[in-house]
């Protein structure tokens, strides 16, 4: 619901808006993403300098191959022209069987370019914190990463049969299909291949 003033001019957009079950593989099938979103928003502005902002919810999704339950988040975001910005705030919800919270983050897409500018995440008992480029194409991340919990490495490479905590500081470049990772890892308290280990 809402109104568009000046149609007849330069439109300017007042509109409450409210969804469920939303693809966003329809609108961007580069997305990493699978599954409905249910989505509240609140749009503002001429179309070249937009303002948005609103809840997001995803009940069942999957994102790079891991799941993601129960979450749900704030946004916000700014269209200027052909560039954007946004931001996530207070995310909360189940990723591959652990819990997310305090999820946080804004990101910059400008002349073609999209850039992380901050990323803050509590996953089970550890931390992440990240920032750098990404694309469907290509990415450049440093990462920063404390007490995550090593059953998330099982999810992707389950003959690992890995647990304890994993603390990480590095980089991660390549493409989302082949990511390289270098850097300095420690794992404490558990095991991997069956074989215990303290750090």
């Amino acid at each position: 619901s809402g109104k568009i003033l000046h149609p007849m001019g330069e439109p300017e957009l007042q509109i409450q808006l409210k969804a469920e079950s939303v693809d966003p593989q329809v609108i961007d099938s580069t997305l990493p993403f699978s599954g409905k979103v249910g989505i509240e928003a609140n749009l503002s502005g001429e179309w070249k300098v937009l303002h948005a902002e609103g809840r997001l919810r995803v009940d069942d999704g999957n994102i790079s191959g891991w799941s993601l339950a129960g979450f749900s988040t704030r946004f916000a975001g700014r269209r200027n022209g052909g560039d954007w910005t946004g931001s996530v705030t207070d995310g909360q919800g189940t990723l591959a069987g652990e819990a997310l919270r305090d999820l946080d983050f804004s990101i910059l897409q400008q002349q073609g370019q999209l850039q992380l500018q901050a990323l803050s995440v509590r996953i089970g008992s550890g931390s992440v914190a990240a920032n750098g480029s990404l694309g469907p194409e290509a990415l450049d991340l440093n990462v920063t990463a404390a007490s995550v919990p090593m059953s998330l490495l099982s999810r992707t490479y389950p003959e690992f049969q890995a647990s304890g905590a994993l603390d990480f500081i590095g980089r991660l470049t390549g493409s989302p299909a082949d990511v390289q990772i270098a850097g300095t890892f420690m794992a404490v308290d558990g095991s991997v291949l069956q074989q215990p280990f303290t750090r």
